[in-house]
């Protein structure tokens, strides 16, 4: 029984190192080009560990394309951590509502919010696209940020209402006797004993709101508001079709940031994805 099992582990094992190889290859792949001189990238046959390493295609990022790139990242920045504040904040005060407060129509708006995550983004291209031209707030950060805000709101809503359900109802009884408000409750007792919830559903909000491609491509055609999902693709078609090189070092360039955000929030993101889960 013990040796089964332990072939049974062994067989999972590799199973989850095979597929974890299958996801990374792509990054190492790309890695490796961005460091590989332009001569190697094309040469036949193809290699994958670089015989010469080179800086080359960086320092073409940072001079060449440095104003540009810099302003594609700045806009993606300011788009996203807005939305991730802005979907923190809403999404806080309606999950503690819906966790917490008890009212007519309570489980239609529940599974109303649920329904929302199965309707496809597309659906709603066009619907905002003609509200933000009415409010002329296209080619903006705020024309990005409300429509990020609205479609990517029930998941981490969702986080953050299972996170606040499992919170003791005792601590906030004796915060009722004591004479404090719900707002007060919210801020200084849900809130700090949310953190990891509240953590893993704004990484969630950043990583889908950093590389978000269908709003970005169709809301902003000015350069000056367009963000680095969209900047890639245009730094490509402004070098040229094959440059491997560059637009690999664009590419890594452009995940530092939500590597670096996710490594420093590994620990919360986790535990509170452990809090927050639904159970049935």
């Amino acid at each position: 029984m013990v040796r089964k099992k332990t072939v049974i582990n062994g067989i999972l094992s590799s199973l989850v190192f095979l597929i974890l190889i299958l996801f990374m290859v792509p990054l190492i792949q790309t890695i490796f080009t961005s460091l590989k001189p332009d001569l190697e990238i094309y040469k036949v046959p193809v290699t994958l560990i670089p015989q010469t390493i080179t800086l080359d295609h960086y320092h073409h990022v940072f001079t060449k394309l440095s104003r540009d790139f810099s302003n594609f990242m700045r806009n993606s920045v300011i788009v996203t951590s807005g939305s991730v504040l802005l979907i923190l904040f809403l999404g806080s005060l309606a999950g503690y509502g819906l966790a917490r407060i008890d009212f007519y129509g309570k489980k239609f708006i529940i599974f109303f919010i649920s329904f929302i995550v199965s309707i496809p983004l597309i659906i709603t291209v066009i619907p905002i696209f003609m509200m933000e031209t009415a409010l002329r707030i296209k080619n903006t950060n705020i024309g990005l940020i409300l429509p990020y805000s609205a479609v990517y709101m029930p998941i981490p809503l969702f986080i953050i209402y299972s996170t606040f359900l499992k919170i003791p109802t005792e601590l906030e009884e004796s915060a009722i006797i004591d004479g404090c408000n719900r707002f007060t409750i919210y801020r200084k007792i849900f809130l700090p004993l949310a953190v990891g919830g509240m953590v893993a559903a704004g990484i969630i909000t950043f990583l889908n709101c950093w590389g978000e491609f269908l709003f970005a491509l169709i809301l902003t055609t000015k350069r000056s508001a367009t963000t680095l999902a969209i900047g890639i693709m245009k730094i490509n078609e402004e070098e040229q079709a094959w440059a491997l090189g560059p637009m690999s070092a664009v590419m890594i360039l452009s995940i530092i940031i939500p590597f670096s955000l996710y490594m420093v929030f590994q620990r919360y993101f986790i535990k509170g994805l452990m809090e927050g889960s639904i159970k049935g």
